[in-house]
């Protein structure tokens, strides 16, 4: 990202890359059915069922989510650029097994905005979630949903969505150190690239820290990355470093997540997952429970 490039797909195209994992602890809930979902948008439209263990809680998503999506259709031989599909945008949840939404799509580099999704998804009592094509998990405090494409004959796609809330963020609701991950197509391998990276935000919009990227198995360490960001009142984030590169994205409700996508003209999608880091008293104790994840790959 930073002094390189920094980078970003969408809910209903859901396909992507390179390797992240993003976990969310299970949710445990009670309620009773089955359910099926269909979505559809700009990008792509698909069918699915969701087979319950123990019945629906489709209350357990209510409410807007931004989310981040990348597919790596083109890379697989689909009908999509090489370097992919990504979507940035918010779904609104009804609690009642409904969503709507607005997307942002970055096709190959080709941006379109303002492209409207909508469809049904399931949340079974153990939350897991179906959405469309789509299968994943959302966190036990509702906060989080991770999903993936698991569709055969579907390319592989993943997508991270946060809830969204409140209307008094600021420079300073981002302050302190996050660790960020992010995964794109278009790696001077030609094999997709990925980054860890250690971010620290000063509350007052800027940012410094350090960067390792995996660019199609070469991993460099020891890079630095710096620049400006703007967070608006509603939480939406603008990153811009250094070396010029632009991302944006949102913060979650709670000021510990983000997820951001590459929505510049000519840029290749990418996607962006950062989370708060802690104090220093964690332990091999600290991951005791049940968690959902989704990887990616080329």
């Amino acid at each position: 990202m930073v002094n390189a490039t920094l980078h970003r797909n969408s809910p209903c195209r859901w396909h992507s890359m390179a390797a992240i994992a993003l976990m969310s602890a299970a949710l445990t809930a009670c309620g009773g059915g089955g359910g099926s979902g269909t979505s559809t948008s700009s990008g792509g439209s698909g069918n699915g069922s969701g087979n319950s263990s123990g019945g629906t809680n489709d209350s357990a998503l209510s409410g807007a989510y931004a989310y981040v999506t990348l597919s790596n259709n083109g890379a697989a031989g689909g009908d999509e650029p090489a370097s992919g599909v990504g979507d940035f945008g918010t779904m609104t949840f009804d609690g009642a097994g409904n969503f709507t939404g607005t997307e942002t799509v970055n096709s190959g580099g080709t941006i379109t905005a303002d492209q409207s999704t909508s469809g049904t998804y399931a949340v079974t009592s153990s939350g897991s979630v179906t959405l469309g094509p789509l299968s994943g998990n959302v966190g036990a405090d509702g906060n989080t949903l991770v999903l993936a494409e698991m569709t055969s004959g579907e390319p592989p796609s993943m997508t991270v969505a946060i809830k969204e809330g409140g209307t008094t963020f600021s420079a300073a609701s981002l302050q302190g150190s996050f660790t960020m991950a992010s995964l794109n197509n278009s790696g001077s391998s030609g094999l997709g690239s990925g980054s860890l990276l250690t971010l620290t935000f000063d509350g007052a919009g800027n940012f410094t820290g350090s960067e390792s990227q995996n660019d199609g198995g070469t991993v460099t360490s020891n890079g630095s990355a710096s620049g400006t960001y703007s967070v608006t009142t509603s939480g939406s984030v603008t990153l811009t470093s250094s070396g010029g590169g632009a991302l944006t994205g949102q913060i979650s409700a709670d000021g510990d997540t983000m997820v951001l996508g590459d929505l510049t003209s000519g840029d290749a999608p990418s996607l962006y997952v950062a989370i708060k880091q802690g104090t220093a008293t964690f332990s091999n104790a600290s991951l005791d429970d049940s968690y959902s994840g989704a990887t990616l790959q080329s």
